[in-house]
């Protein structure tokens, strides 16, 4: 899944083979601009990315306990803590929309 960090420069949301949540920042160019990022360590079943309205990105998992978290990104890409609970319910799918 793709986002943006600014205006000009993507960042690419990744659920790895060690089924974390893993970011990269690219240049302009759409050239790695910076290695790898884990985004706050725990597994996670599956993803949805969205923009916020603060200019950075959320990122929807869904957790092994089959709940919904939320991860929230800065305009520039970075973290802004761990993962937060949305609600109580277990889920199969997750998804956003505009």
């Amino acid at each position: 899944m793709a986002g943006r960090v600014d205006a000009y420069n993507p960042e690419v949301i990744v659920l790895g083979q060690d089924g974390q949540v893993w970011a990269e920042i690219l240049d302009a160019g759409g050239h790695t601009a910076a290695t790898n990022l884990l985004t706050p360590p725990g597994r996670v079943k599956g993803m949805a990315v969205g923009a916020n309205s603060a200019g950075g990105g959320d990122i929807f998992v869904i957790g092994l306990d089959d709940q919904v978290w939320l991860q929230h990104f800065q305009g520039r890409g970075t973290s802004e803590g761990s993962y937060g609970l949305m609600g109580l319910g277990r889920v199969t799918t997750v998804g956003v929309s505009r």
